[in-house]
């Protein structure tokens, strides 16, 4: 497979060419199962129960931010064109910053011990319980 494109809600299509080097990156750290978790992982919390069009994912979040540094970088490249030799790092960037914490990000508490354990945040085991009510 050369090329992969990924529908995304927001940004529309977002293409990822394997034969280039950084793109290749993308495509092998988005096939991990760590990255293919954040599927499970919601943007929006429990909105989708009131909001039925409210159905995005860490995952889908993830590839949005990649699309959106991969505009930023191009833009820069204009002016800087050294940049392009941090393609992957930013692009890895971009895709793993919810990978390791995805639920430290979202400010709710954790969950009650009857939830199924597909639905609660045990990856975060290191993590302090998140308080019940931040403000």
């Amino acid at each position: 497979m050369g090329e992969r494109t990924y529908h995304d809600p927001l940004h529309g299509a977002i293409r990822l060419d394997r034969s280039d080097p950084a793109e290749a990156l993308a495509i092998d750290l988005i096939d991990t199962a760590p990255f293919q978790r954040l599927r499970r992982v919601r943007q929006l919390g429990p909105a989708f129960l009131t909001f039925h069009g409210a159905e995005s994912s860490r995952f889908t979040h993830s590839l949005g931010v990649l699309h959106l540094a991969r505009l930023a970088l191009r833009q820069l490249e204009r002016h800087h064109p050294d940049l392009a030799e941090h393609r992957a790092v930013l692009y890895a960037a971009a895709l793993l910053h919810d990978v390791i914490r995805p639920c430290e990000t979202a400010w709710r508490p954790r969950p009650p011990a009857a939830l199924p354990p597909w639905l609660t945040c045990s990856n975060t085991a290191s993590t302090p319980a998140l308080p019940s009510r931040p403000w």
